[in-house]
């Protein structure tokens, strides 16, 4: 699985001292990342590269869409203005230990991903998709189809904490949902907006082929969703829809 700089620099957040600078983009579409050694190596498009600071050429002969984790010292002046996204390390740390947590990233979405598309593959379970993407972005995921029945939701969190957040006696979506989502109507048919319904609360239509079948929703119970789960978020959309799909056939 591709990922973005903001999804990265998440996760480096956890464990480094790091700033996000350049030109970000939040498209999934970086590769498994490279040890960069010498400043005469090109860089190439959507790659991601780790190198000491001192290690960067000083110019660059050209601007190349990809991104560079450095540590070791900040780089000249010249990335933060860049066509580089640039994520820069001020932990201390080392090539080897910085290039494994990088590894470790990829190795946790690589695997998600692979589950969720061995999912679609087999049985196409809602329920089982929510299961897996709970931990992920360690909120309150729902399926919601157009009638607001919950058709999956995380069961994992405490009961009485996220109470207002869990189906009625008859599987519908609560009051509090509900009350945040908004319908609109479009060439007769009912459908969801595509955005966030708040700055918070992720929301977006599902379909089977071209007609809708119901909504995902994100609700920010522990955190607010950082940009890189956003990007995340969309992508998870993408496969539910995939397994709704699976289940009409």
């Amino acid at each position: 699985m591709k990922l973005s700089a903001e999804i990265i620099y998440d996760e480096l957040n956890r464990e480094y001292n790091v700033e996000l600078a350049g030109n970000i983009k939040r498209e999934l579409m970086l590769g498994l990342p490279e040890l960069y050694f010498s400043d005469e190596t090109p860089f190439k498009e959507n790659h991601v590269y780790i190198a000491r600071s001192d290690k960067l050429p000083k110019i660059p002969p050209i601007d190349i869409p990809s991104l560079i984790i450095c540590f070791g010292g900040k780089p000249s002046n010249w990335y933060y203005k860049s066509d580089f996204s640039l994520i820069v390390v001020y932990t201390d740390t080392d090539m080897p230990t910085l290039f494994n947590s990088v590894q470790e990233i990829y190795s946790k979405y690589i695997e998600w991903n692979d589950a969720l598309n061995e999912i679609i593959d087999t049985t196409a379970d809602l329920q089982t998709i929510v299961d897996i993407s709970t931990p992920i972005f360690k909120n309150f995921i729902a399926i919601i189809d157009d009638d607001m029945n919950y058709l999956a939701y995380s069961r994992d969190f405490d009961l009485h904490e996220f109470e207002e957040l869990l189906p009625d006696n008859n599987d519908k979506a609560p009051f509090k949902v509900i009350n945040n989502l908004i319908r609109t109507l479009n060439d007769e048919r009912k459908h969801f907006e595509y955005k966030s319904i708040t700055d918070d609360i992720f929301v977006k239509s599902l379909f089977r082929g071209t007609k809708l079948v119901g909504i995902i929703m994100i609700y920010p119970s522990l955190h607010a969703l950082t940009p890189g789960e956003l990007v995340l978020a969309t992508h998870l959309s993408e496969k539910s829809s995939a397994a709704f799909s699976r289940l009409s056939k």
